[in-house]
């Protein structure tokens, strides 16, 4: 069994993977978020080796509060788009698995529905 624990994405993320592995954790958690961590300026390359140098291994972690089943085309579209960034980012850092957390209420919107939405976002919509 391994342990790991996720990086607060509002510490710099070095200082993260330092504590992180100084607690004995096998693996971190990292989340792609702002302030610290948000996809559009995190240094890939950096975090990469700094990983190399904890002995560290990573899962990719992505915003729980992306709203990716929104009934808006464009904020979707706008949730979507993150989501291909942060797979772009996590795969120059070297990161195999990402996670995506499924939109759970949209108001006024029946569970089907919403689940729909969630499905809708695949891998190989991600990918394409």
């Amino acid at each position: 069994m391994l342990f790991g624990a996720m990086n607060n994405p509002m510490v710099d993320v070095y200082e993260e993977i330092d504590a992180i592995s100084g607690m004995g954790f096998d693996f971190i958690d990292l989340t792609l978020e702002p302030e610290q961590t948000y996809s559009a300026t995190i240094d890939a390359k950096r975090v990469r080796e700094a990983l190399r140098k904890s002995g560290l291994e990573a899962v990719g972690h992505t915003a729980w509060y992306l709203p990716i089943a929104s009934p808006y085309p464009e904020i979707r579209e706008v949730a979507i788009k993150e989501l291909e960034r942060c797979l772009r980012v996590l795969n120059d850092i070297g990161i195999e698995k990402m996670n995506i957390h499924p939109q759970t209420h949209v108001p006024l919107h029946e569970e089907d529905w919403v689940t729909g939405q969630n499905i809708a976002v695949d891998g190989a919509q991600l990918l394409s």
